[in-house]
């Protein structure tokens, strides 16, 4: 595996963007590029690390930078911007951390009166950030950059102009909202966020695909579902079906006290959370079409896990099925503070894809699994405290994230899946891409020495009619004695290189993105 060692992690990670590239650079091409290929790749990610002196804790909180990979007859251009959000223009004028971020609290502001400074530590600035910098969906006609507090910026997706702000929290009762919303086939954009309080809630809403009269972008309501335990669950992401929406609600808790106080203490958004493996996982199942909690004669209960993102979910023969990529626990997000990036004191933690099923037939008695399906070795068993307990049967052991599928699958049955593989390489297990067949549980990858690769973004072709017919797109960034990045185009059918447009500077990892076509 020598050929394949990888530098240090923190080499990628904590890299920032020095300068923007405002107008594109034409990038040089080896290869072929599809010429069918004419729309643009637009991702986000953090890449800014520093405000002053100061240096963020977490990679989380690297303020938001937009990169563009545009395609025109076989020839590609890159260019990048900052995202224009009230978090980063304020940080750059106070030159330090003006809002509180996922893992790095804000700090004091040295011209506050005592008693401003006083009043201050009891808003809420754990959720005051507005650092769009996770992921970008399309909604009313318009791109909109988020994050996971509930506003998002509109992007103009020819010049990576930032435009306009919509917070969520003045259109429906929630404090956060998942940077993974799902899109209908009308374009309708759903979604789920949380709001604290003396007994917490999820808020299930959606988001109209035309704005009003008003010309505003119209939210709605669907419904609420009270927290299983009394603080609420940290999630980045949840499952859709035809007719309902699956929330997991892992382990891993916001104190809501804590983060009350979080600007008294100087937490940060992470400090407020805390991973109880002594409480089981607690599955819930939402209707989309009544907005009320989907009843049985049992919970549904799985073994304590930590997830970022599912998959794909789907319903069958009276069952909800439902992929994720999940861990045992939430190492992962501790391993990626910069101090444990530079210095790791245990291997990294791995993941695997899980497949749960959710029998929605209840008759049975204690010890029945009542998983009729065939073809998956997930059981749901009958418990004796009132709950089916769920057991996944594990796709894939290799450590994935970032996954990503063909989605005109989503809500659907189907075959293939992407992703990141390693997501903390070790010399020992190189950071690749790897697409995932769920039927055959078979996989293939395409890795390089000292490549650091961005989630797999699926392109269908033209009239195309296969599942995976198209092409995988990823930005690599290249750690050498002379850094760059490139684009990575891979034909998704037999995951072997197509072609890449190199550009000869280095540019931050990436978190998510989309196709523009």
């Amino acid at each position: 595996m020598a050929e394949l060692d990888t530098p240090p992690l923190h080499q990628f990670m904590s890299y920032e963007l020095k300068e923007e590239i405002e107008s594109p650079i034409k990038a040089t091409v080896s290869g072929s590029i599809p010429e069918w290929l004419t729309g643009s790749l637009i991702r986000v990610g953090p890449g800014k690390f520093t405000v002053g002196p100061h240096k963020f804790k977490h990679w989380f909180d690297g303020m938001a930078v937009l990169h563009k990979f545009s395609f025109k007859q076989g020839a590609v251009f890159y260019q990048n911007k900052f995202l224009q959000s009230d978090s980063y223009l304020e940080s750059l004028n106070k030159t330090y951390h003006a809002k509180t971020e996922f893992g790095t609290a804000a700090m004091a502001d040295p011209c506050k009166s005592l008693f401003q400074k006083f009043m201050a530590w009891f808003a809420p600035a754990v959720l005051s950030s507005d650092n769009s910098n996770v992921n970008l969906f399309e909604a009313a006609g318009d791109f909109w950059a988020t994050g996971e507090t509930a506003r998002t910026y509109q992007i103009d997706s020819e010049s990576l102009d930032t435009g306009e702000k919509v917070d969520f929290t003045k259109r429906v009762k929630l404090h956060t909202a998942t940077a993974h919303p799902h899109t209908d086939s009308d374009g309708t954009i759903f979604n789920l966020g949380t709001l604290f309080l003396y007994k917490s809630m999820y808020e299930f809403f959606k988001v109209s695909p035309k704005r009003g009269p008003d010309n505003q972008v119209e939210v709605k309501s669907i419904g609420t579902l009270i927290a299983s335990y009394p603080n609420p669950s940290y999630y980045h992401s949840y499952g859709m079906t035809e007719n309902y929406f699956i929330l997991v609600e892992q382990p891993l808790f916001v104190n809501s006290l804590r983060l009350a106080f979080g600007g008294l203490f100087r937490y940060s958004f992470e400090d407020a959370t805390y991973f109880d493996d002594r409480k089981k996982t607690v599955i819930r199942v939402f209707s989309r079409k009544t907005g009320k909690s989907l009843v049985t004669r049992y919970k549904y209960t799985a073994d304590p896990l930590f997830l970022f993102h599912h998959i794909n979910a789907y319903e069958e023969d009276d069952h909800i099925v439902f992929d994720v990529a999940a861990y045992d626990n939430p190492s992962i997000i501790k391993q990626t503070y910069f101090s444990n990036l530079a210095s790791p004191s245990e291997p990294p933690p791995e993941s695997s894809v899980r497949r749960f099923v959710l029998p929605q037939h209840m008759e049975g008695k204690v010890s029945d699994d009542l998983n009729k399906l065939s073809y998956t070795s997930a059981t749901a068993v009958i418990k004796i405290d009132g709950s089916v307990h769920c057991t996944p049967e594990i796709l894939c052991h290799e450590s994935l994230d970032l996954p990503r599928i063909n989605y005109d699958y989503n809500a659907r049955k189907y075959r293939y899946a992407y992703f990141v593989g390693n997501f903390l390489p070790s010399e020992s297990s190189p950071l690749n891409l790897t697409k995932l067949d769920v039927e055959e549980k078979s996989f293939k990858s395409w890795s390089e020495k000292d490549c650091f690769a961005s989630e797999p973004v699926f392109v269908p072709r033209p009239g195309g009619e296969a599942e995976d017919d198209g092409v995988i797109l990823s930005a690599v960034v290249r750690q050498t004695e002379n850094p760059s990045s490139f684009l990575l185009v891979l034909n998704a059918a037999d995951f072997t290189e197509i072609g890449r447009a190199e550009i000869d500077r280095q540019i931050p990892a990436t978190l998510h993105g989309l196709y523009v076509n």
